[in-house]
């Protein structure tokens, strides 16, 4: 009796031992941003489309394509462009579909994409982004329109819906303003939904496509596009995104490989994107006690507080500054776009070195495999830790 009660506590100890270790190993399936994308690229260019997905774990991911039309692309496995095998040429196709995964090693996740093709003489609307600023309110929201090539600035309607086709929901209104990247010929349009006769419905990223209307907007040579001209879905704006580095690497464009020779006219610089997100930075600090980053939206507490995790979070939540209630404690990312590699002691941009600062700050992000600890920002140096979230570190609140 003895052998089988002691055989008993064995089999229980293995058990629980066993869940603890899956417990501390779960693993988190890698993320696209959307499942469906749809753009339209002009003829005769190899570049396809650049996917980005995430993972939490911070596993190595793997890109690679499914679908009877994916053996019309190269897709390299790392980074996650898509290329055509051979230059696409609209008189012979004039649509691609098929699916692009992303995998950790132990989880995938699938986009949907449908790349159009369009005639390298046709104006088109290539890329679409929507910027609803992370508020319920549409007066503070933006879209960016940008175009294959340049069109011409006098063709534009002052009455804004009227140069669009939005199929959807979602409202782009006639009173919006709108900007675009020169004074001349344009390749791009940003529209702020911001005047008198704004639009009270957002538009919706997952059933939204636009393109441009007949007989509105025309390139420089005076062509309107075409009838059949493809709709651009619409992507969710992602700000750290546009927070490029100062590693300035040399690419070969041909076959995407990197470290190589910067004065071979076939190479050609190009930023890296996801080392370092240090750039000249734009920041205003008109209002008291809080300063604003321009470039990705986020508007900080001015000056930084001593708080355990637990502690913190109840002071972001219950912060009250100039009327605004919904502060909170800043995600690990949020965190690494106010770093500065170019500084150290602090390692933080020079706006935001106000305060208590060289030392680990407290991000929103818990530790997967320790739940006691979260991620954090030691601004001594610019570097990613751990932290106990029972001991005492640094907060600084930020809200949208």
């Amino acid at each position: 009796m003895l052998k089988y009660i002691l055989n008993f506590f064995l089999l229980v100890f293995i058990f629980i031992g066993c869940g603890q270790e899956f417990d501390e190993q779960a693993n988190i399936a890698p993320k696209f941003d959307t499942s469906l994308t749809i753009i339209t690229v002009s003829e005769k260019q190899f570049n396809a489309i650049d996917v980005n997905a995430t993972d939490e774990n911070n596993d190595t991911l793997v890109y690679t394509l499914d679908g009877d039309e994916s053996v019309n692309f190269n897709i390299n496995s790392i980074t996650g462009l898509v290329t055509f095998k051979n230059v696409p040429i609209y008189e012979d196709k004039q649509s691609y579909t098929f699916n692009i995964i992303v995998s950790d090693g132990k989880s995938t996740d699938t986009k949907s994409v449908i790349i159009n093709i369009s005639s390298e003489t046709n104006l088109i609307i290539s890329y679409a982004t929507y910027d609803d600023n992370s508020t319920l309110s549409t007066n503070d929201d933006r879209m960016f329109i940008y175009f294959n090539k340049s069109f011409a600035y006098g063709s534009v309607s002052v009455l804004i819906d009227e140069n669009f086709i939005l199929e959807g929901g979602g409202q782009i209104g006639n009173s919006s303003s709108y900007s675009l990247n020169s004074q001349g010929d344009a390749s791009y349009m940003i529209i702020s939904l911001d005047n008198n006769g704004t639009p009270t419905v957002k538009i919706s990223y997952d059933d939204s496509n636009i393109s441009i209307a007949p007989n509105t907007i025309a390139d420089t040579n005076g062509t309107y596009p075409r009838d059949n001209n493809y709709p651009s879905k619409f992507e969710k704006y992602d700000r750290f995104a546009h927070l490029p580095t100062l590693n300035n690497i040399c690419i070969n464009y041909t076959d995407n490989t990197s470290g190589i020779d910067c004065n071979d006219s076939a190479n050609v610089l190009k930023t890296d994107g996801f080392v370092d997100k240090n750039i000249s930075r734009h920041f205003n600090n008109s209002i008291a006690g809080e300063i604003k980053d321009i470039d990705t939206g986020l508007i900080w507490e001015l000056n930084s507080s001593i708080f355990n995790y637990k502690t913190s979070d109840n002071y972001c939540e219950g912060l009250t500054l100039n009327g605004v209630t919904t502060w909170r404690i800043p995600t690990l990312e949020e965190l690494v776009s106010i770093t500065s590699k170019e500084n150290i002691n602090p390692a933080i941009v020079d706006e935001l070195n106000t305060s208590i600062v060289s030392f680990p700050y407290y991000s929103s992000n818990i530790n997967i495999k320790n739940n006691n600890t979260n991620w954090g920002i030691d601004f001594y140096d610019g570097s990613i830790v751990t932290i106990e979230n029972n001991k005492t570190r640094i907060i600084r609140c930020v809200h949208e």
